[in-house]
């Protein structure tokens, strides 16, 4: 991974374009500016491997000691946060919540990262996040039909994930009756994304 040290806020960011620009030389423009490495973080942090296929001592930049990259996310309204980290032949895997760290072997806390996101390594490449290539790999004759057959459960599993969660925050959302003082009856829809009518059942 190219970066000595970053630090990528996304939080509440909606939809983010990532530009970049190669200032060792003015005819790449954006290739070879560390793009692709923002990805190979997030994927190798997450699952230990990357989607081209970055494992193991590969991971760490040319003239360093250690690579480290960690991820904070939010679960159900619960904050975790996923640290990976690997010095020559070391790696260390740690997963921490509000109340502390979880301790396991790295292969459980793996399995425990998984279930958190609900999706494996091979699901995440096939519905989040694609290297180059990886969209050509459905239609590659030497893709084997068991292979085409995971690809689209997975595909399947993440909608059906992202379906019943939007549906969960939907049934959270509520019409909130109050008096305002001019004795107006008001129902206020409130959500996120700002939707709200003020008067609405006014009598």
């Amino acid at each position: 991974l190219c970066f000595e040290t970053m630090t990528l806020p996304l939080n509440e960011q909606g939809l983010v374009c990532l530009l970049g620009r190669n200032h060792d030389s003015d005819a790449a423009y954006s290739n070879g500016s560390g793009k692709s490495s923002i990805f190979k973080a997030i994927s190798w942090c997450l699952y230990g491997q990357t989607v081209d296929g970055m494992r193991y001592d590969e991971v760490i930049r040319k003239g360093a000691t250690i690579a480290e990259v960690s991820i904070s996310f939010f679960i159900r309204g619960k904050r975790w946060a996923v640290t990976r980290s690997r010095r020559k032949g070391r790696p260390m895997l740690s997963l921490a919540n509000e109340e502390g760290p979880v301790g396991a072997p790295t292969e459980s806390l793996q399995t425990q990262i998984d279930s958190l996101l609900g999706l494996d390594f091979e699901a995440f490449r096939n519905t989040v996040l694609y290297g180059q290539g990886d969209a050509a790999r459905f239609a590659d004759p030497r893709t084997t039909d068991s292979a085409r057959k995971e690809m689209l459960f997975s595909a399947e599993r993440m909608a059906s994930r992202i379906a019943s969660r939007t549906i969960s925050y939907l049934e959270r959302l509520m019409f909130t009756p109050f008096l305002p003082t001019s004795g107006c009856k008001v129902m206020i829809f409130s959500s996120s994304t700002c939707l709200r009518y003020p008067f609405a059942n006014c009598i």
